[in-house]
C-alpha cells in the first residue's frame, strides 16, 4: 500500500480518528476506524455520524481519499468497519457472516459508551447509514433490522438481488465469485422500510444496472421520504 493510503494518520490535514475493533456473535474480530475532523464546524453534538458500510472491491485504506472528503466537506463523522475477510478483520466472507458483522456494528452504534473516546463524539441520534454495492445490501439489511437506529439509508448502486446481478453480462470475476452463492434479496427488504431513503445509481454502471436499483426506489412506498 502507497504511502498516504494505509492508514488515517498519513493524510496531514487534521483528519482525526480512533482504531476501533468489534467482536461479532460468532467471535469474529472486525477491524476499523472511526474518522472526524478536530474542529467540526456544527460542534460534537450537532455532528453527525455516516456508518459507510463498504463494496465488494478494494480495502478500506484505498477508500481514504473518500472518506477524508466526507468528513472535511460534509462535516460528518465516518465510521468504516471492515467486514469480516477484508483488510484486517479476521474471518471468511459468506453473506450470513457478513449479517453478523452489521449486527455488531449495529450493536456498537446503540451501546457507543463501551469506547468513550468515540461515545463522546457520536451522537446516536443522527446517525446514517450509507452503503454502496455489497455495502448497500448490508445498509439495506440493517435499516430493515433495526430502522430506529438510522436518521436515514444511502443506498449507493443497490442491486435487487444477487440472482439478478449474476445474469448481466459484466458480473463474472474473480471479485465477485463468493457473492453467486449467497442471495442478498433486496427487494424482500425494502418494501418495509419507513425512514428517509436517498437511492444513488449511474446509468453506465458496469456492475450494477441502474434499472435495479430503480426498481428498488419504486419498491420502496412505505418511505416518508426518498429520492
Amino acid at each position: 500500500m502507497p504511502p498516504g493510503q494505509r492508514s488515517p494518520h498519513e493524510l496531514d490535514n487534521g483528519l482525526g480518528y480512533y482504531n476501533l475493533t468489534l467482536k461479532t456473535s460468532d467471535g469474529v474480530a472486525i477491524k476499523g476506524w472511526f474518522m472526524f475532523q478536530d474542529h467540526m464546524p456544527r460542534g460534537e453534538e450537532s455532528t453527525p455520524t455516516l456508518v459507510y458500510m463498504h463494496e465488494n472491491e478494494h480495502s478500506n485504506q484505498m477508500r481514504l481519499p473518500l472518506f477524508n472528503y466526507l468528513v472535511h466537506q460534509c462535516h460528518v463523522n465516518v465510521l468504516a468497519m471492515a467486514y469480516r475477510g477484508y483488510s484486517e478483520s479476521e474471518g471468511v466472507a459468506h453473506e450470513a457472516g457478513l449479517k453478523k458483522d452489521a449486527d455488531a456494528i449495529m450493536d456498537f452504534i446503540a451501546n457507543p459508551s463501551v469506547n468513550p473516546e468515540i461515545s463522546a463524539k457520536l451522537n446516536t441520534k443522527m446517525v446514517f447509514v450509507h452503503g454502496k454495492g455489497l455495502g448497500a445490501a448490508l445498509a439495506i439489511y440493517m435499516a430493515h433490522e433495526r430502522e430506529n437506529l438510522w436518521q436515514g439509508l444511502i443506498s449507493e448502486n443497490a442491486f435487487t438481488a444477487v440472482r439478478d446481478v449474476v445474469e448481466h453480462k459484466y458480473f463474472f470475476g474473480e471479485h465477485f465469485s463468493w457473492l453467486s452463492r449467497n442471495h442478498w434479496d433486496n427487494r424482500a427488504l425494502v418494501v418495509d422500510l419507513n425512514l428517509p431513503i436517498l437511492y444513488i445509481a449511474g446509468r453506465n454502471d458496469g456492475i450494477v444496472p441502474y434499472e435495479q436499483t430503480k426498481e428498488l426506489y419504486d419498491l420502496s412506498k412505505k418511505v416518508n421520504f426518498k429520492n
